[in-house]
């Protein structure tokens, strides 16, 4: 089974998850892809597939592996975010 982040940071519009983000970054023991992935963000991004998300954190060996998105809390979107986290990253923080 493919590595699955151990955390996502569900940013918003000025809310400090990109500073959050830039210290978590300095950690050697925690990796985020530069890339802002939006996967379980519209449909467009998810529809490429659980795989294809996954590939991010593949290979690291860092003792945590999470990302960020200042879209997971856009309002038209949130509730079906939340869901899709639920099922695909079951134990995620």
């Amino acid at each position: 089974m493919s590595r699955r982040p151990d955390f996502i940071i569900i940013g918003a519009m000025k809310g400090g998850s990109t500073s959050l983000e830039d210290g978590l970054r300095t950690h050697r023991n925690i990796f985020l892809p530069r890339e802002e992935p939006r996967f379980f963000h519209g449909d467009r991004y998810y529809e490429q597939g659980l795989d294809e998300y996954l590939s991010l954190f593949e290979g690291r060996d860092e003792s945590m592996v999470g990302e960020r998105s200042g879209f997971y809390a856009w309002d038209s979107w949130c509730e079906k975010t939340a869901q899709r986290m639920g099922n695909d990253i079951p134990d995620g923080k």
